[in-house]
């Protein structure tokens, strides 16, 4: 059961997949990483923000790591299925 705001920064996605993939293990980084999607499915509040100074202040390149899930060096989305749409990435920067 999910009680309040499910809090993220899709930035931080975008330097953690191969280190949580190194520290976890393949399994446990991609059943445990920035479960976007899943967090809505279970009908949580996704709210969104930077984590300013430890990533930029750049609420446009946050929606589109949310949408496209691609970590820095990587040419593909990180677990795919967890990508959200543009409708549900200003919502959670709306919460």
């Amino acid at each position: 059961m999910i009680v309040g705001p499910q809090l993220k920064q899709p930035d931080h996605l975008l330097c953690d997949g191969d280190s949580a993939i190194r520290k976890l293990g393949e399994d446990r980084a991609e059943n445990g990483s920035y479960l976007f999607k899943s967090l809505l499915i279970a009908d949580a509040p996704l709210a969104f923000g930077s984590d300013w100074p430890v990533v930029e202040i750049n609420p446009l390149g946050s929606i589109q790591t949310a949408i496209k899930r691609v970590p820095n060096g990587w040419q593909k989305s990180w677990i795919s299925s967890e990508c959200i749409t543009l409708d549900e990435a200003l919502k959670a920067y709306e919460l």
